[in-house]
């Protein structure tokens, strides 16, 4: 797993583009997932040697394990209270229909 490495909105690229076209004529082909994921061996020599130490990545690598972990039990909770609400739809209007039967028999 790892440490995650994440894009940020400062920029620290020192080439810049005038314009938009100059930009696609110099952009390489666009990559595959599997081609953007980085090793975890990878992500953290990178955040090394980008001033990080051990114990930073440490501890939020295990931040991110902890969220890993507890996101299939917020969504298994969405599921069940998007189910109940559609059941208790369902069941109105089922008993509207029971009762539109029941007026129609009258």
């Amino acid at each position: 797993v790892g440490p995650s490495v994440e894009l940020d909105w400062d920029s620290q690229s020192n080439v810049t583009f005038d314009t938009v076209d100059e930009f696609e004529s110099h952009k390489v082909y666009r990559r595959s997932k599997d081609q953007l994921a980085m090793p975890s061996r990878m992500r953290v020599k990178l955040l090394l040697d980008n001033g990080f130490t051990f114990g930073e990545i440490r501890r939020e690598t295990r931040k991110r394990q902890k969220k890993t972990r507890a996101l299939p039990m917020r969504q298994a909770a969405n599921v069940l209270k998007r189910f109940s609400s559609w059941k208790e739809q369902r069941a109105k209007e089922h008993d509207l229909r029971m009762k539109r039967i029941l007026e129609s028999l009258e």
